[in-house]
């Protein structure tokens, strides 16, 4: 069973840049009714009559047999649909997307369909939520040390929800901008029942070290851009640098760090080149190899995760293999969709170059990886360091026992880990405060 999708903590199916006349408001309703119907066909595993209510896009891009493997590998994820539990609609240029979210025995998920102006799905999209979950604060954080408060972060006609914690009893404090890995992302990084970004920044608060954390641009505007015009400045770097200017300009912050997690990580030397006055880069299992060779590796363990290797599971891994060597030898045309993306959007990545970035910079910087992650592994560990070995400003810290969330566990690490109610471990946050505290002396 591919669990790619788990792997990414998202699953894009399909996104088509075909516009068409925006239903209007008063639409709302039977919009949510035409993405319900829609639904129901691949719940009743009705794939392909699916896909001939949609779009000539995502007929090409998303055939009866992609819905089916997708929907196999969720459901044995999360189990069986149960229920509804809230609807909403949003206009996102002359589209409308309808989100579903919706309980099954393992989890919730938040499908979203897109419509065009002739009811057909332009797009469909899976995501995992922490709807409903209520979160109980880790041992490490103590509410009493902080105050949060909800601001907003506009790079630029994208206002986006954002939370500042500052702790109590300081004139001045260090602060932190939080960003997020790849896919749609809430401001807490939300994966099932794990809240990352809410707990380092809740538990850094408890330390005396201020943050910044918001809802990423593609889940509070899913598709603002045609999905082949989209840009790394566009899914992240535009807003972190946004929200860093934001902390800079206060009286009470002293100094502002990037702390990146995954894709965020990745990305960190790239923001941080575009961001004059940082006080420093902290990187969470950022990549140093090209992401779409991470695709294939990960792809590879997770069929290997049980001992056995089906031919499904073969023929996904072949399959990612030749899609990998397409975006490698730019090969693809931008619109050729492949590993879940538009081919222009895996072209986009290749800008980051973050160990050649990194080694231009001179401000500090702490590169952070956990041994069991299998998503971003000891391999681009070694990497960061061969790259910036000779660099006096650079700090490496590698946490055994930590998964790709900066869990603590044991044994090889696996999708399913992901469902499992967990913090960010106090160490890593402990760690932070202090290298945090130690570098601004």
């Amino acid at each position: 069973m591919n669990h790619l999708w788990t792997n990414r903590l998202t699953l894009c199916l399909a996104m088509c840049s075909t516009y068409a006349a925006t239903l209007r408001a008063s639409d709302d309703g039977s919009a949510i009714e035409r993405a319900r119907s829609l639904f129901e066909l691949i719940r009743t595993e009705q794939y392909g009559a699916f896909v001939a209510e949609s779009d000539a896009t995502m007929q090409r891009v998303l055939p009866a047999e992609k819905v089916k493997q997708a929907w196999v590998g969720m459901t044995g994820a999360y189990g069986d649909y149960k229920r509804e539990l809230r609807t909403s609609v949003t206009k996102q240029g002359k589209l409308t997307v309808v989100q579903l979210v919706c309980k099954f025995e393992r989890g919730a998920i938040e499908v979203s369909l897109t419509l065009d102006a002739d009811n057909k799905a332009a797009g469909l999209f899976f995501k995992p939520t922490s709807e409903g979950v209520a979160y109980e604060p880790p041992d490490y954080v103590d509410e009493s040390r902080f105050t949060e408060t909800k601001t907003t972060i506009d790079a630029g006609g994208y206002p986006l929800d954002a939370y500042i914690c500052m702790p109590k009893g300081k004139a001045t404090s260090p602060a932190v901008v939080l960003v997020h890995g790849s896919g749609p992302h809430d401001a807490d990084e939300s994966i099932f029942s794990t809240k990352p970004f809410r707990d380092i920044a809740w538990g850094l608060a408890s330390r005396g070290v201020a943050s910044i954390r918001y809802v990423k641009r593609t889940k509070a505007y899913p598709m603002a851009v045609a999905p082949d015009k989209i840009t790394i400045e566009h899914e992240i770097s535009d807003d972190a640098i946004a929200a860093a200017t934001m902390m800079m300009k206060r009286q009470d912050v002293s100094g502002v760090y990037i702390i990146g997690h995954s894709l965020g990580a990745t990305a960190a030397p790239y923001i941080a080149d575009r961001t004059p006055g940082l006080a420093g880069i902290i990187l969470l299992a950022g990549a140093a190899r090209p992401i779409e060779d991470l695709v294939v590796e990960q792809v590879t363990y997770i069929a290997n995760v049980d001992g056995v290797v089906t031919n499904e599971e073969q023929k996904q891994i072949d399959k990612t293999i030749k899609a990998a060597t397409k975006i490698r030898n730019k090969t693809a045309k931008p619109t050729d969709q492949l590993l879940g993306a538009p081919a222009a959007y895996w072209i986009t990545l290749h800008k980051l170059r973050p160990t050649e970035i990194a080694a231009t910079l001179s401000l500090p910087t702490l590169i952070i990886q956990g041994g069991r992650d299998y998503q971003v592994t000891d391999d681009d560990f070694a990497k960061w360091k061969a790259a910036l070995k000779d660099k006096d400003n650079v700090t490496f810290k590698r946490f055994a026992k930590m998964d790709h969330l900066f869990h603590k566990g044991s044994g090889p690490s696996k999708p399913a880990d992901y469902q499992e109610k967990g913090y960010v471990h106090a160490s890593v946050i402990k760690y932070i405060a202090r290298w945090i505290e130690k570098s601004g002396q």
